[in-house]
């Protein structure tokens, strides 16, 4: 298959994914926000399975896992009463 440039060769292969997560304790409670307010009206995600997958780190290794997860930390914030920024996580 052809790439049309270098970026996309690199996105497909991973070589520039560098995804910033919030920290354990933050991530914790964006867990928690969304299965309070969000999985009990509509149930996408299996929580034990979810919380096996980040305490097994998934998101470092799949950059799959690792971009849902960037999606999902920033969906599960506004429950938080707080928007996720890169100046909350540095």
């Amino acid at each position: 298959m052809a790439w049309d440039s270098q970026w996309e060769r690199d996105y497909i292969r991973g070589d520039i994914l560098n995804y910033v997560y919030p920290p354990p304790d933050l991530l914790t409670a964006l867990v928690d926000a969304y299965f309070v307010h969000v999985n009990v009206h509509l149930p996408l995600l299996h929580r034990p399975t979810f919380e096996k997958s980040l305490a097994e780190n998934l998101h470092y290794a799949s950059p799959s896992f690792g971009a849902f997860l960037v999606c999902f930390d920033r969906f599960s914030s506004s429950f938080l009463g707080r928007t996720l920024s890169i100046q909350d996580e540095e």
